[in-house]
């Protein structure tokens, strides 16, 4: 019996890189930072090479980063999951396989905005429907309508030619998450507005 196409299509997919570790490009971070603004000091708890700290520098944030591994930037050694040091506001762009242990953790430990990149399937699913969104919706879900290239983070390869569709959620202060009854605002990343990019 021959295999459905999907089926035929998931055997030729390439292997996850190393602690699922995907480099977001300069024009990604810069596009949250157009239509959002955070408050107190900005963490970025799977910081990789920095970039999410570096141009939230850039917008005039005070910026940490800390990562379980020694990509060469921020404080390293550092499990996420386990940290339980109170941040500000937390921004990041987490392995894949743990997105969901991330914004379960974030909630606890950040006073006020949580913002994640990821895939946009990532808004699908009822098991993740009835575990997450049902109960703590994203505030905001910006749409990153130019798509990023995410090359391996040890990849020499330019960030060009992206495939995947991708989005940001970002999740409000603690106060208005604990109150809940807040609505999902929709909104599309203007890849064409670039008068307050850093360049990439």
């Amino acid at each position: 019996m021959s295999l459905l196409p999907g089926k035929k299509r998931a055997l030729h997919q390439k292997p996850r890189q190393a602690a699922d570790w995907y480099r977001e490009t300069v024009d990604s971070v810069n596009s949250l930072f157009c239509v959002e603004s955070f408050c107190g000091v900005i963490h970025d708890p799977a910081c990789g090479l920095g970039r999410i700290v570096e141009v939230a520098r850039h917008w005039g944030y005070e910026a940490t980063g800390s990562d379980l591994n020694d990509y060469g930037f921020g404080e390293t050694g550092v499990d996420f999951l386990v940290d339980t040091r109170p941040r500000d506001s937390l921004i990041f762009n987490a392995p894949y396989k743990l997105n969901e242990a991330f914004i379960v953790h974030a909630f606890e430990v950040a006073r006020y905005q949580i913002a994640m990149l990821t895939r946009i399937p990532f808004l699908n699913g009822q098991e993740r429907y009835h575990s997450l969104y049902s109960i703590m919706p994203p505030s905001v879900v910006v749409i990153l309508s130019r798509r990023p290239s995410m090359p391996p983070g040890d990849s020499d390869s330019p960030a060009k030619n992206g495939t995947a569709d991708y989005c940001w959620l970002r999740w409000p202060e603690r106060s208005k998450r604990q109150r809940r009854g807040y609505g999902t605002r929709l909104v599309w990343a203007d890849p064409n507005h670039r008068s307050e990019l850093v360049a990439a």
